[in-house]
């Protein structure tokens, strides 16, 4: 995993937390983290269900809600909230 990257999850819900100083940053590891998921998942003969993918940031700084971030070959467009099972 990269620095300031983590994996928490429960069952077949996975929540990877990314701490990063920007949202070019925050990108660039959420896919490093997406591709060593996916990765491991084939290993294991799973399959990751890239439709029900959130990011969601949290930030010091107004974030416009507009803001794509890509996850693998998804573009994956930020939300002011998510809900999770995990």
């Amino acid at each position: 995993m990269p620095l300031d990257s983590f994996l928490v999850g429960y069952a077949d819900d996975i929540a990877a937390i990314i701490v990063a100083r920007d949202v070019e940053d925050a990108q660039l590891r959420l896919n490093q983290v997406m591709r060593r998921t996916q990765s491991w998942m084939e290993d294991h003969e799973l399959e990751l269900a890239t439709e029900k993918t959130d990011v969601l940031m949290i930030t010091r700084r107004h974030i416009p809600t507009n803001v794509r971030v890509q996850v693998g070959a998804l573009a994956v467009e930020t939300k002011s909230n998510v809900k999770y099972l995990g």
